[in-house]
């Protein structure tokens, strides 16, 4: 045990002569880093050199054989050492002393030095949370250090959080320079607010009121309800008379014009700017912003890379995941989407959404709930599957209910004959006969072909194009429908009601040709 005491003894006399020793070293360094910053206006190549060496110096000392607090000393040197060619070296320091000494005593400095790195990497949101987490660290800050935290906001637009720092300051002892920043926010919060209550009155409006609120964000682009008004501008240029560039949307069948006074490519600069411009803009005008960029890049300039971009930052946006989910779907649904699996899955991802329903994104076509309902019924039953779509009102290939052709189409034969003997008497014979051919035997469910038939019944009106391609499927190939002779004579029909006379007299030969005791030619 002698022995092991005297061991230990050494070893701590060891220690401390290594400690005694790297002080010194680390002062030195401290100086020559302090030497550096005196020498750098004169000789900025040998103050660029020094702090390299320095820089060298103080990450020896951090190494893990020497005790945390010199190692903490030594990463803050190396830190310190920020300058143009050691800004990717000095962010991976201040990255490291943050995990190591996630209480140190220069924390508030460090995250500075963090700052100052990211923005001259040009990761601008960084720059933001560094000089939140420089705020939120124990200590004071100088008046320079002050200033700095304050440009870095404001450099990076992140102008909300400038204001919530200078708030902080108060509660300590702010510099001049910071209370007139303060008395800033303020004045320029009352010019914008003032100017919005002015538009919301009707007080101003139009190309005026878009010249002020530009004009105002120009000066007051700090102010809280700057990105209001800038929306705001934007809308009021867009919307004054004459519409030079509209701009015309259909989803399945559905119809829109939206009107432009402004080209697409000051459209696309202002909403660009404005994203660029208000990174902490509340999340709902940052959506309207990418959503109104994502439609100017998908329908006016073709571009659907930055579109697919668009759409990935909206999905990021809090509270706007299931909005976004919609706009993902209807942006690229379709006629044929409705064949596959895949569309069928996306409808009921929609109904699970109803409660934002009907849903106006500006751009496509309002969707109501009830269409979707429609679009649900149609895919059901392509897909022999029902989703228990009740009370749409919509008619299909003359006027045959919409629930009298789902029901039979997806398994429910008993409620359609029902609701099929309350219209019976209304039909003539052909339709009639029509109807019973495709619901009896009443205990077996459809066959495919069949549905796709009454599909295309149902889609016609409304969804031509597919309706026509429904009723071709029915009849075309084996197995066909069981009754095609009532294929052959809708589709016929249809093309007649379409102006596709030929079309139509052709059908009607095939119909006459190999079914001459038809119903439909009788």
């Amino acid at each position: 045990m002698k022995f092991v005491r005297i061991a230990l003894c050494i070893a701590l006399i060891v220690t401390t002569v290594a400690v005694s020793a790297a002080a010194p070293s680390l002062n030195i360094v401290q100086k020559n880093i302090k030497a550096a910053g005196s020498l750098w206006v004169n000789d900025p190549v040998k103050a660029q050199s020094m702090l390299r060496e320095a820089f060298a110096a103080a990450i020896a000392w951090t190494k893990d054989e020497y005790k945390p607090s010199v190692r903490e000393q030594a990463f803050y040197n190396a830190i310190t050492c920020f300058s143009p060619e050691l800004v990717e070296e000095v962010a991976l320091a201040a990255d490291t002393y943050v995990t190591l000494f996630p209480r140190g005593r220069y924390l508030k400095k460090v995250n500075l030095y963090r700052a100052m790195a990211e923005y001259s990497r040009g990761n601008y949101e960084s720059v933001a949370v560094a000089l939140d987490a420089a705020a939120r660290a124990r200590g004071s800050v100088s008046y320079n250090e002050q200033t700095q935290a304050m440009s870095g906001y404001v450099l990076t637009g992140h102008h909300r959080s400038a204001e919530r720092f200078i708030e902080g300051q108060r509660l300590q002892k702010p510099s001049t320079a910071l209370r007139k920043d303060l008395r800033r926010f303020h004045s320029g919060n009352r010019m914008i607010d003032g100017l919005l209550k002015r538009v919301a009155a009707g007080q101003i409006s139009g190309s005026k009121a878009a010249d002020l609120l530009d004009s105002a964000i120009d000066t007051a682009y700090f102010a809280k309800r700057a990105p209001e008004a800038a929306l705001t501008a934007i809308a009021l240029k867009d919307t004054q008379a004459p519409y030079y560039n509209p701009v015309r949307t259909e989803w399945l069948s559905l119809n829109r014009v939206v009107k432009h006074a402004t080209s697409p490519q000051m459209r696309l600069k202002k909403l660009t700017e404005f994203v660029t411009s208000f990174p902490e803009a509340s999340s709902p005008e940052l959506y309207k912003a990418l959503l109104d960029l994502r439609y100017l890049y998908l329908l006016e300039f073709r571009d659907q890379t930055a579109a697919a971009e668009m759409l990935v930052q909206m999905k990021s946006l809090p509270g706007f995941e299931q909005l976004a989910r919609i706009e993902d779907i209807v942006s690229s649904f379709n006629q044929r989407s409705l064949l596959s699996v895949e569309g069928q899955k996306a409808l009921e991802e929609l109904l699970s959404l109803s409660h934002l329903f009907p849903y106006d994104n500006g751009h496509l076509p309002v969707i109501s709930l009830e269409y979707i309902h429609f679009l649900t019924m149609l895919a059901d039953m392509i897909h022999g599957q029902n989703s228990k779509i009740r009370n749409v009102k919509v008619s299909g290939w003359n006027g045959l209910p919409a629930e009298i052709l789902y029901q039979t189409a997806v398994g429910a034969k008993e409620k359609a004959y029902q609701s099929y003997l309350q219209i019976k008497d209304g039909l003539t014979p052909q339709v009639s006969r029509m109807v019973e051919d495709l619901m009896f035997p009443l205990y077996l469910p459809s066959i495919a072909k069949d549905r796709m038939f009454l599909a295309g019944l149902l889609a016609v009106p409304t969804l031509p194009d597919l309706g026509t391609d429904l009723l071709i499927d029915a009849i075309s190939d084996q197995p066909r429908m069981r009754k095609a002779e009532h294929g052959f004579a809708v589709l016929s029909d249809v093309y007649n009601r379409h102006l596709a006379y030929s079309e139509a007299q052709a059908v009607w030969k095939i119909l006459s040709d190999n079914y001459p005791d038809s119903v439909w030619l009788k």
